[in-house]
């Protein structure tokens, strides 16, 4: 499973956003990172991607939250 969290108007999240684009474009189907937008859940407190509950809310303190197989990739507020 590859899951990338983010949250509108973040600017780090835009900059994740770009990169995982281009990345995605070279990778086949099944091996594809999914890009959640986090918006719904942090304003209305909406649940529409039961993923989320897999993780705890901790891990939502900041954006991107990224999981690549099996590590998460927490507090990624820097790029290489």
């Amino acid at each position: 499973m590859r899951i990338l969290i983010v949250k509108r108007g973040c600017p780090y999240c835009l900059e994740w956003l770009k990169i995982i684009s281009r990345i995605n474009l070279r990778l086949p189907l099944e091996k594809r990172i999914n890009i959640i937008d986090n918006y719904r859940y942090e304003e209305f407190g909406a649940n529409f991607f039961p993923i989320m509950d897999c993780f705890p809310k901790e891990l939502f303190n900041s954006y991107p939250f990224c999981y690549l197989d099996g590590i998460v990739v927490g507090k990624a507020t820097k790029l290489l």
